[in-house]
């Protein structure tokens, strides 16, 4: 009976040591062989770093990336503002309108509004001769008829924005020709768009327009520039125009007028009081303008300005985690180390 305690003594101390050895130093083991090759991937990795040493990053670098990062981003958010604030010209209405709680003026207010200003930019077209016939001429049968063809509408109300962005665009484009040497204002027109289908850019979307006028070729050049040019003073909309696409045509009645033989005719003498040099008009072409008015939104603005934010919070994320992760020993999970440091 000794003899079989003693053979189960042995037994058990046998499998005792057997158990300790595998759960105590092969497990060590696997652990230590999992830490060395972990430390193999870390030597070829500071290895393929030492091979382009000059290309490593320092401190310093670091720190003018990052200081340049921070310019970019605020230059980004100066140009979303800038054209934010152009955009307040498309947004607001008529000087003296009564906005109700929805941000929208009663139908017989702004019509009223809508077709004194219309008179007032016909009028003024005709003055400087750019537009129709004259006052006498038009006669008050035809009067009703007038700015049809300059893109002006009937107010209801489902079209009032419509109309309103419409006409400081109009105001825009009308400014550009009667500050320039265009002679005569043909048509302006607003396609009809499905707002559904409407043209979008990142921050809102695009106002097409479609305007013809009569020029001269030497004036096409002053007069795009001033069509597209920001107009910052108070009596003058400023509007951001893109153009897609231009397209000139010489006008066949004027071809039919130029004279096959110019005479030569005397020049007066210059140093007399009464010289004044005989304007000589040269042909007339037609210019068609494709053009967009980018009408910024304010939402999807300000939700682009959100999502760059998103951007920004979740690399400072990650790169804390990364940090965090870096202080604990090789080979080990980040999750194992976060668990010994919560311990």
């Amino acid at each position: 009976m000794k003899k079989n305690l003693f053979v189960f003594a042995v037994a058990g101390a046998v499998i005792a040591a057997i158990v300790v050895f595998y759960f105590g130093v092969i497990s060590y083991y696997s652990q230590i062989s999992g830490q060395a090759d972990q430390l193999k991937v870390y030597k070829e990795d500071i290895e393929k770093i030492m091979a382009k040493k000059g290309e490593v990053p320092s401190q310093k670098w670091v720190e003018a990336y990052e200081a340049r990062q921070k310019e970019l981003d605020s230059e980004i958010a100066g140009c979303r503002n800038y054209y934010i604030e152009i955009d307040k010209t498309l947004e607001k209405w008529f000087p003296g309108l009564k906005i109700d709680k929805n941000e929208m003026p009663a139908v017989g207010d702004f019509k009223a509004t809508y077709l004194s200003e219309k008179d007032v930019t016909i009028r003024q077209l005709k003055a400087k001769k750019l537009y129709g016939a004259s006052e006498e001429e038009s006669g008050e049968e035809n009067k009703a008829e007038e700015g049809k063809d300059l893109g002006f509408g009937e107010p209801t109300a489902d079209n009032l924005k419509k109309l309103q962005k419409q006409f400081w665009i109009q105001k825009a484009l009308f400014n550009s020709i009667m500050e320039s040497n265009v002679v005569k204002c043909e048509k302006l027109e607003f396609p009809d768009i499905n707002q559904s289908k409407a043209a979008s850019f990142t921050y809102g979307v695009l106002i097409p327009f479609n305007l013809t006028v009569a020029i001269q070729n030497k004036d096409i050049p002053g007069f795009v520039h001033n069509t597209m040019k920001f107009r910052n003073d108070k009596d003058a909309s400023s509007i951001c125009v893109l153009f897609k696409n231009i397209s000139i045509a010489r006008i066949p009645d004027e071809i039919k007028n130029i004279p096959e033989n110019i005479e030569a005719k005397p020049v007066p003498d210059k140093n007399r009081d009464t010289y004044k040099p005989e304007q000589v008009r040269l042909p007339l072409s037609k210019l068609v303008i494709e053009g967009e008015a980018l009408d910024f939104d304010f939402a999807l603005a300000m939700q682009a300005a959100k999502e760059d934010q998103a951007v920004k919070d979740k690399a400072a994320k990650d790169k804390a985690a990364k940090n965090k992760a870096a202080k604990g020993k090789p080979g080990k999970d980040s999750k194992d180390t976060d668990k010994e440091e919560n311990k």
